[in-house]
């Protein structure tokens, strides 16, 4: 699961800094690179989801300072 998250985060990066550069070379914001940003805010959202559910399960937390002995 980790290497499906690993490739839905390069995606995002890879559409944010197509829908960036566009609009940078164009001068100014068009639809389409509105499309290129919620494209890659979606895979950026799917991929931390999926890396949350990746996660192993942790242990219950302890006390650290048990008094009295």
């Amino acid at each position: 699961m980790l290497v499906i998250a690993i490739v839905l985060i390069t995606a995002a990066l890879v559409w944010y800094t197509v829908g960036v550069m566009a609009e940078l070379r164009a001068g100014r914001l068009r639809p389409w690179h509105v499309v290129a940003f919620l494209l890659g805010l979606t895979f950026d959202a799917t991929g931390t989801f999926v890396m949350g559910r990746s996660r192993a399960p942790r242990a219950p937390p302890q006390s650290a300072a048990r008094w009295p002995p």
